[in-house]
């Protein structure tokens, strides 16, 4: 049996590098999981049930070197906000609600 997470924790370590919670049940993410994080490279929260309301406007506050973050298929309608300027790479393929929204006539 596989360990699906419905929610990540609210606070990691300050020293964390990257983080992998790909492919779970994640349906929001708290202000301080991955803000405030001055060594976070990447994320990675691709496969899994965030909306828009789950993100918080500020959810990566103060993680100056983040590079890459990974939300493609979840239920997003819009990019998030306040992405830092030190993201190089912003993966959002196939949102659900886009596909969800084609599907309808």
């Amino acid at each position: 049996m596989c360990l699906q997470l419905t929610s990540a924790p609210r606070v990691l370590p300050p020293s964390l590098v990257s983080a992998d919670f790909a492919a779970n049940q994640l349906s929001r993410i708290y202000p301080y999981t991955f803000g405030h994080k001055p060594k976070l490279r990447s994320v990675y929260l691709h496969n899994n049930k965030l909306t828009d309301e789950g993100l918080p406007d500020h959810m990566l506050n103060a993680s100056d070197t983040l590079e890459i973050l990974t939300i493609s298929s979840n239920f997003l309608r819009a990019v998030p906000t306040n992405l830092p300027s030190s993201l190089l790479r912003l993966h959002l393929k196939v949102t659900w609600s886009c596909v969800a929204m084609e599907a309808r006539p």
